[in-house]
């Protein structure tokens, strides 16, 4: 029995690999450095927590922060980590769209002062988040964050103002 347990474990370590290395070769295409490659996960960690205490945050994004990481904190997932490469592949995808999903609620300028690596780390990861959440329908990304333009873009355009 034990040794079943362990063969299962080193299986879902084995993807678990694998799948970092998928999610590190898409971040490095998108110019990622190495440096930036290490510093990735740290530094999210860090932003998810700073954004979500910061009052300029809106309401819909501190719950997009939290039930973010609620989604992670749960073995609960859209698609059982056990079943290859798809069980991580979606938590992958979770997390493009709640990051993607946030950075188009929050001024770049907040997320950056929250941010501890540098700005062109920064929007590596927000066009990787933005790539990787477009397999998930606009209409149901809508439903979750609103609008979807980032803060300062079309709203601006709209209204008639010129930066």
């Amino acid at each position: 029995m034990l040794q079943s347990i362990g063969q299962i474990l080193l299986i879902i370590a084995g993807f678990l690999v694998l799948l970092l290395t998928v999610l590190a070769a898409f971040l490095l295409a998108n110019g990622a450095s190495l440096h930036e490659l290490t510093a990735f996960v740290p530094n999210l960690a860090s932003l998810i927590a700073s954004l979500y205490k910061d009052d300029r945050v809106p309401a819909r994004a501190k719950v997009a922060l939290a039930a973010l990481g609620a989604y992670l904190a749960t073995p609960f997932d859209l698609i059982p980590d056990f079943v290859p490469f798809l069980g991580y592949l979606d938590d992958v995808i979770v997390v493009a769209v709640a990051f993607d999903g946030v950075f188009n609620q929050i001024d770049r300028a907040i997320v950056l002062e929250h941010w501890k690596g540098d700005a062109q780390s920064l929007d590596v990861v927000s066009r990787s988040a933005a790539r990787l959440s477009a397999v998930v329908p606009a209409g149901l990304k809508r439903r979750l964050f609103g609008a979807g333009t980032r803060p300062g873009e079309e709203r601006e355009g709209a209204e008639g103002k010129e930066n």
